[in-house]
């Protein structure tokens, strides 16, 4: 029993430093952001991060999600005139991209042993002036979520 509880206590231990570290790995890649930034990056290791995007000309960002999870909404973003790349990495965790339904949504999926789900309206039936996001959608044993709507 007295091994099975030392055992128990350095795995807390090393969990709590490993979350620890990931926690301050992530805000060091992060750097300082605002809702209104045209660029963004996002990590969650062992964690969660959500971001609102308000950006006037919105034109790339990248999230990587490692056993954690990431929420995006870019509903109230205005693309830049040529267009957004966002590349989405999900490692064992997941991401959440929500985007107008008026954008043409074009995804680029990489998926092992994970799932991609993309539930936005076809580009093609959109107007031809319509906003164009490009979407770079990785997954290792994670998932990701493109949609229009929670």
């Amino acid at each position: 029993m007295r091994k099975l509880l030392s055992a128990l206590i350095k795995v807390l231990i090393i969990s709590s430093v490993v979350k620890l570290v990931g926690i301050v790995l992530s805000r060091a890649f992060e750097g300082e952001r605002t809702a209104s930034d045209n660029n963004f990056k996002l990590v969650a290791l062992m964690d969660g991060r959500a971001l609102t995007s308000e950006a006037g000309s919105l034109r790339t960002g990248t999230a990587i999600a490692c056993m954690g999870g990431i929420d995006i909404d870019l509903r109230h973003a205005t693309l830049d005139p040529g267009g957004a790349h966002i590349a989405l990495k999900a490692f064992m965790g997941g991401i959440r991209l929500l985007v107008p339904a008026t954008w043409k949504v074009y995804v680029d999926v990489d998926s092992r042993a994970g799932g991609i789900e993309i539930k936005t309206p076809d580009p093609e039936t959109l107007n031809e002036d319509a906003s164009r996001i490009t979407v770079e959608a990785i997954t290792r044993a994670g998932g990701i979520l493109i949609a229009t709507e929670d």
